[in-house]
């Protein structure tokens, strides 16, 4: 919960910069990555479905970069999944939410 309440604010934050800082060609890129592998993550027990590598995390930030994003979210599946997560109505959402979602 604090997490994801974090992650909330934190979104909600970087679209007030980017508004209130428009004026002085100040930009901000929002990066939503799926799941990274590091070495803090290694071995934590969670399930990463579609993890990538930190090297793959970081050709996806540099991409958004130099493709002037606002918004970034990465891997494809999970940008896809997320999009659809919001249509569901959400009990629908809570029942997925709530299934082991399996790793490639």
């Amino acid at each position: 919960g604090p997490y994801s309440a974090a992650k909330g604010a934190t979104r909600l934050l970087m679209d007030t910069c980017r508004i209130e800082f428009l004026e002085y060609g100040i930009k901000f890129l929002t990066v939503y990555p799926g799941f990274i592998a590091t070495a803090r993550t290694q071995g934590d027990g969670m399930k990463a479905p579609f993890e990538l590598s930190e090297e793959q995390g970081a050709e996806h930030i540099l991409y958004a970069i130099q493709k002037n994003k606002e918004n970034y979210l990465f891997p494809f599946v999970m940008r896809w999944a997320i999009r659809f997560a919001r249509v569901l109505p959400q009990r629908f959402l809570n029942v997925i939410l709530k299934r082991d979602v399996p790793t490639l």
